[in-house]
């Protein structure tokens, strides 16, 4: 139903809650390309940037996850769960020693 709304009346958030839904579906092409449209209409809307990141994150795709939670925290510095991710990720992302 949410791709069904979304190409009748293409609005971030119905391009957001489609991402959601894709990302809970494992439906990864799908759920990235709504989430970097809904951000492309609307890039300081909190959550968007977020939910790319962690759709990212699952398929493995750390660098570009990190990038994602990086924007979403410039829009959001506050934001905990942001901020474990980046601290998550960057750990991961480093060299063993």
């Amino acid at each position: 139903y949410l791709a069904k709304s979304v190409t009748l009346n293409t609005v971030p958030d119905a391009l957001y809650y489609l991402g959601l839904a894709s990302t809970r579906l494992k439906q990864y092409d799908t759920a990235e390309a709504a989430l970097r449209e809904a951000r492309k209409r609307d890039p300081r809307a909190p959550g968007y940037s977020f939910a790319l990141g962690m759709a990212m994150k699952e398929q493995g795709k750390l660098q570009p996850a990190l990038e994602s939670f990086r924007t979403e925290l410039i829009a959001n510095p506050n934001d905990a769960g942001t901020q474990a991710q980046i601290t998550e990720l960057v750990a991961k992302l480093q060299p063993a020693k």
